[in-house]
């Protein structure tokens, strides 16, 4: 499974509890309802990054949705930086 398109969405999540926030901020960047599978940050050649929106539609199509992502966490506060493919 190659990657033909990917989007850059984000997300914040603010909660006492880590995984909470976490969740949180999964939301935030409307990618809470997929099956989320790691995969390394590195887009394969000639993967287009399309909108997020566009993104989105496709990605209800699919039953798993790799992705990248970064994050900062701290006590309160999970920041995400998610690229989806």
């Amino acid at each position: 499974m190659i990657p033909r398109k990917a989007f850059i969405t984000k997300g914040t999540g603010v909660h006492k509890d880590k995984l909470a926030s976490f969740e949180l901020a999964l939301r935030a960047a409307r990618i809470e309802k997929f099956n989320l599978v790691c995969v390394s940050s590195i887009l394969p050649p000639n993967c287009k990054i399309v909108p997020k929106e566009e993104g989105l539609l496709e990605a209800v199509l699919k039953l798993i949705f790799p992705f990248s992502y970064d994050f900062i966490l701290t006590s309160l506060l999970t920041i995400i930086w998610i690229i989806a493919a």
